[in-house]
């Protein structure tokens, strides 16, 4: 059975997280306790997907995100 427009809406919003910010409060923080509060691989596929959207706004289709296959190996140089 299919769920209609507004119960998939009312179920949407039950998992949406609201925090008032008064001016002077840190607006940062509420940023830093999501970030905190992820895993790394949660963190990477936001970078990820960022990165994505940045390229894109650019003009790089995403097809051209892969990477370069002409690159073999890559060599430091000696110190």
């Amino acid at each position: 059975m299919e769920q209609s427009a507004a119960n998939r809406a009312a179920e949407r919003r039950g998992r949406i997280r609201v925090k008032r910010i008064r001016r002077g409060d840190d607006e940062n923080a509420i940023d830093r306790e999501y970030l905190l509060g992820l895993s790394a691989t949660e963190r990477f596929a936001l970078v990820w997907m960022l990165t994505k959207q940045q390229l894109e706004f650019a003009g790089f289709r995403g097809d051209q995100l892969r990477l370069r296959r002409s690159v073999a190996s890559v060599q430091r140089r000696r110190r």
